[in-house]
C-alpha cells in the first residue's frame, strides 16, 4: 500500500450510493482513505464518529436551533448572499477543519457540489489536490422545479463559477454533461461512466414463454414511473412488470400512493421490495427486460447515463428504453436491446411487443458481450491512473 492519504467527501451514505462506494473501494486498495459521509467521519482505521447528534434524539432546544439555521439559510438564498451561505451550509465543517489528520491529506475526493467549498478549504490547509466527481450538471439539476430555479440554481451557478477551477481534476458521467461543463465553465471533465462490478451470469430466458420486465430505482415523480406502468396496458398477457422501488421521502407520499394504486389495478404489475445495492444485479438477472423511459424534462435527464442502465446490461437483460441520447448510443453500439421512437408508453410497448423469444435471447447474449466491456474494472484502472497522476 502507498503511504498517501485520501479524504472522500459525500453527502449520502456510500453503502447505498454506487459511485462513491466504488471509488472508496478502489482507493482503499492502495491508499489510506478517510471518509466524511452522511454526517459521519470514518477514519482510515475504520473508526466511525458522528459529527452531529442523531436527529431522532435531539432535544427541543437543538431542534429549535436547527430550524433557525434553516430559516437563516433560506434568507441567505433569497438575498443571494452566497459566500455567507457557504460559511454556514456544510454539515460538520468546523469539526472536520479541527481534526489533526487534516494536514496529512494528499488528495480530497468530493462527490457533491455543495461539499466542494469544504474540499477547497481542506485543500488550502493540507495542500492536497482535489478530484471532483460532478455526477450531475449542477447548474440545471432540478430545472423543471420553479422554486429550485428561483432559489438553488443561482447558488449552484455560484459554486461552479467560484470553485470548479480550484479542482485539479473533474470527472462526470456522460459526454453531454462533459461538453456543457466545457462550454459554460471551460472545465475539461473526463467521462467515467457509472459501470458496476463484473458478474459471471449466464443469459437465459424465463420459463413458460413468459417475458418478465423489471424497473428499479427511486419512486420519484421525476422518474415518471406511471409511464412505465402504462406500458403493460399495450402488451400481451405473457408480459409482466415488476417495479423494485425505493420508497420516496415524505414530500412525495402522494405520488407513491398514485403509482401504488395504478399497480394494484393491473394484475401483471407488482411493486416489490428493494434488495441491497450489491445484490441488485444478481437479483434482476432472473428477468428478461430492463425498462427505462426517461423523458428529457431536465438537462441532466436528457443526457442521463444512470447506474440502473448498466446494471441491466450486467444482469444480462435486454434493454428497453426511450430515445435518450447517451443510452441510445450504448444500446445501438452493442445491439443489446430496443429504442422507442419517442418517450410515450405506447411507442416503447410497440417495440417490446415485436420481440420474439429468439430475438430476446439474442439481445441478452449481446448484453453478455457488453458486460465484458462495460464493468467497473475499466473504471478502476482509469481512476488509479488519474489519482496516480494527481499525486506525482
Amino acid at each position: 500500500m502507498r503511504t498517501e492519504s485520501v479524504f472522500v467527501l459525500c453527502k449520502s451514505n456510500p453503502h447505498n450510493d454506487p459511485r462513491p462506494s466504488r471509488m472508496i473501494d478502489w482507493l482503499n486498495k492502495d491508499y489510506n482513505v478517510s471518509v466524511f459521509a452522511d454526517d459521519t467521519f470514518i477514519s482510515n482505521d475504520g473508526n466511525h464518529e458522528a459529527l452531529l447528534p442523531n436527529k431522532q434524539s435531539r432535544g427541543l432546544q437543538s431542534k429549535l436551533k436547527a430550524l433557525i439555521i434553516k430559516l437563516y439559510k433560506l434568507l441567505l438564498l433569497v438575498f443571494r448572499r452566497f459566500d455567507e451561505l457557504v460559511e454556514v451550509s456544510f454539515v460538520g465543517k468546523n469539526q472536520i477543519l479541527e481534526r489533526p489528520e487534516l494536514k496529512t491529506f494528499d488528495l480530497i475526493v468530493t462527490h457533491d457540489i455543495v461539499l466542494l467549498p469544504l474540499a477547497c478549504n481542506i485543500a488550502n490547509t493540507s495542500k492536497a489536490r482535489i478530484l471532483f466527481d460532478a455526477r450531475e450538471y449542477y447548474p440545471r439539476e432540478f430545472e423543471n422545479n420553479f422554486l429550485w430555479r428561483l432559489l438553488i440554481q443561482p447558488f449552484n451557478k455560484h459554486l461552479c463559477e467560484n470553485y470548479l477551477h480550484q479542482c485539479d481534476k473533474v470527472i462526470t458521467v456522460s459526454d453531454g454533461i462533459a461538453r456543457e461543463y466545457k462550454t459554460e465553465y471551460g472545465v475539461d471533465a473526463e467521462v467515467i461512466m457509472s459501470l458496476p462490478d463484473f458478474h459471471e451470469i449466464e443469459p437465459m430466458l424465463s420459463q413458460n414463454n413468459s417475458i418478465r420486465i423489471i424497473y428499479h430505482g427511486q419512486a420519484s415523480p421525476d422518474r415518471q414511473i406511471e409511464k412505465m406502468i402504462e406500458i403493460i396496458d399495450y402488451l400481451g398477457e405473457h408480459f409482466s412488470l415488476d417495479l423494485m422501488l425505493v420508497p420516496p421521502a415524505r414530500l412525495h407520499q402522494a405520488y407513491w400512493r398514485k403509482i401504488a394504486t395504478m399497480a394494484k389495478k393491473r394484475a401483471r404489475v407488482k411493486i416489490i421490495s428493494p434488495v441491497p445495492m450489491k445484490k441488485i444485479i444478481e437479483f434482476t438477472s432472473q428477468y428478461d427486460i430492463g425498462l427505462f423511459i426517461c423523458p428529457p424534462t431536465t438537462f441532466n435527464l436528457k443526457y442521463a447515463l444512470p447506474n440502473k442502465f448498466f446494471e441491466y446490461i450486467q444482469a444480462r437483460l435486454a434493454v428497453a428504453i426511450g430515445p435518450s441520447i447517451e443510452m441510445r448510443k450504448v444500446v445501438e453500439k452493442y445491439r443489446c436491446g430496443i429504442v422507442a421512437n419517442d418517450f410515450t408508453p405506447r411507442s416503447l410497448a410497440d417495440e417490446i411487443s415485436e420481440i420474439g423469444h429468439d430475438e430476446l435471447l439474442f439481445f441478452k447474449k449481446q448484453s453478455n458481450n457488453a458486460a465484458l466491456d462495460l464493468n467497473a474494472t475499466k473504471n478502476s484502472i482509469k481512476i488509479q491512473r488519474i489519482v496516480k497522476d494527481l499525486l506525482v
